[in-house]
């Protein structure tokens, strides 16, 4: 269990920045930037928290 979090917060930072940095370059304001890219990456830890627990059969 303790790895599919791990995993998760791989993800999760993978996703995080570079999508941050794209919507910022986009010249999207600072403030929406962040909020968008915190939906996507959170969306990305929970998805791949779930597949992992369901993959070792813990949940």
């Amino acid at each position: 269990m303790i790895s599919s979090f791990g995993a998760g917060e791989i993800i999760y930072l993978a996703v995080r920045w570079p999508s941050l940095y794209y919507f910022l370059e986009m010249s999207i304001e600072p403030f929406i930037a962040s909020l968008i890219s915190e939906i996507i990456a959170t969306t990305c830890y929970m998805t791949s928290v779930t597949i992992f627990l369901r993959k070792t059969k813990t949940f």
